[in-house]
């Protein structure tokens, strides 16, 4: 099984840690795996994904729409350069699925795009369109060639296409979308950790690490006015995605608090900061999976968010003190208790562990995927349906 991964550049910087565990066990299951990196960030990729060990191709992910083309090919021939066309392409960001979607038609390989996040969610109906139409013409090509004396075997390479949700709610929301689509639901895994510890026996002041969305302070208004409540002075650790035009700042320093604040370069890209603090703060509701709480759980690392309708770790209660308004007593209070540690805090940060060591673990996410992998690979599969066949099963 080859399998090239593709991803954005948000989805790069974000969720690159997560996608060398996933590259990594992937390989360690005997499955082949090329990395396909954006240049807008090859800074970072080695680092990220690859560390040396998982071989990876740039491609270019800026340029004019009618130079797609010819950057596609460009890909294609570096991938068969480095080892052949792979059985599938997964494509993770979704600023990379047409980008994917051409790797796979031109490579004759499979595709499936990877589910997390709002955006993706209100794209994929029209993505499967495009789809459709790609993966139904080259079916006709295949047809065509089929009946060309000694070219029977062209049936196998017969495009299929999968969506992968990572989570059973964005699972039931990517079936609503899609009609010809089949969606499999893999959740995202991260590794058990140590036992939690008592990080504030280590530190005169508590820490909070705050993540943040890029172009939307606003969802920090809450935040930051519940933390002015706090007393003891934390330690206030932002994610630099909130500092790109300067309100957060501003904010920060009408509460009065902006001496507190730090600004942390990619809490999500750079997790050993996120892991030592006590307590790790979601805003939103951003509709956006990351895999950075997951590891907070697994790290005892409290956690502190809106509730989150399409994530089901800041929906499931007992696992996070979960806020249904942005009211900062809301979060003051939140806040409070989790930093206080009391017997109700530890339980709840013990379940929280408990969630991701049972339901999350790396070896259920890559078991998934590679049945996935297999199913779209497989000749006798069912094939991506144009728009007048029937409903695949999900």
């Amino acid at each position: 099984m080859r399998v090239a991964i593709l991803t954005d550049a948000l989805a790069l910087r974000r969720e690159g840690v997560m996608l060398r565990r996933v590259a990594i066990g992937l390989v360690d299951e005997g499955a082949s795996v090329v990395s396909i990196e954006p240049r807008s960030v090859s800074g970072v990729t080695a680092r990220s994904i690859g560390g040396g060990l998982i071989p990876h191709l740039i491609y270019e992910d800026r340029g004019l729409w009618l130079t797609r083309v010819l950057r596609c090919d460009r890909l294609r021939r570096d991938l068969f350069a480095a080892g052949g066309a792979p059985d599938v392409v997964h494509v993770l960001g979704r600023r990379a699925w047409r980008f994917g979607l051409e790797i796979a038609r031109r490579s004759g390989s499979a595709l499936c795009v990877d589910v997390h996040t709002r955006g993706g969610l209100h794209r994929l109906h029209g993505f499967e369109n495009v789809a459709s139409a790609t993966f139904g013409a080259e079916s006709e090509r295949l047809d065509a060639t089929d009946a060309e004396p000694g070219r029977g075997a062209a049936a196998d390479r017969r495009p299929s296409f999968a969506a992968v949700a990572a989570d059973r709610i964005v699972a039931v929301e990517a079936a609503e979308a899609l009609r010809r689509t089949p969606v499999h639901t893999v959740p995202w895994g991260v590794h058990r950790r140590g036992e939690w510890r008592e990080r504030r026996s280590e530190r005169t002041r508590p820490a909070i690490a705050v993540l943040a969305e890029f172009g939307k302070p606003d969802l920090l208004r809450g935040v930051l006015a519940g933390l002015a409540e706090l007393s003891g002075e934390p330690m206030i650790f932002v994610d630099e995605e909130a500092s790109a035009d300067g309100r957060m700042w501003k904010l920060a320093g009408e509460l009065g608090i902006r001496d507190r604040v730090d600004v942390a370069p990619s809490l999500e890209a750079h997790r050993e900061l996120t892991l030592q603090c006590d307590v790790l703060v979601a805003p939103g509701p951003t509709g956006r999976h990351r895999s950075v709480v997951l590891d907070a759980m697994a790290a005892g690392v409290a956690v502190v968010g809106r509730r989150d309708p399409l994530v089901e770790a800041l929906h499931r209660s007992g696992v996070a003190w979960l806020l249904e308004g942005d009211e900062p007593a809301s979060w003051a209070s939140a806040l409070r208790e989790a930093l206080e540690g009391g017997e109700a805090a530890r339980d709840k940060v013990a379940t929280a562990k408990r969630f991701v060591d049972e339901e999350r673990r790396p070896s259920q996410h890559i078991e998934g995927l590679l049945t996935v992998y297999r199913s779209l690979a497989n000749p006798q599969a069912i094939r991506f349906q144009t728009a007048n066949a029937p409903s695949a099963a999900r």
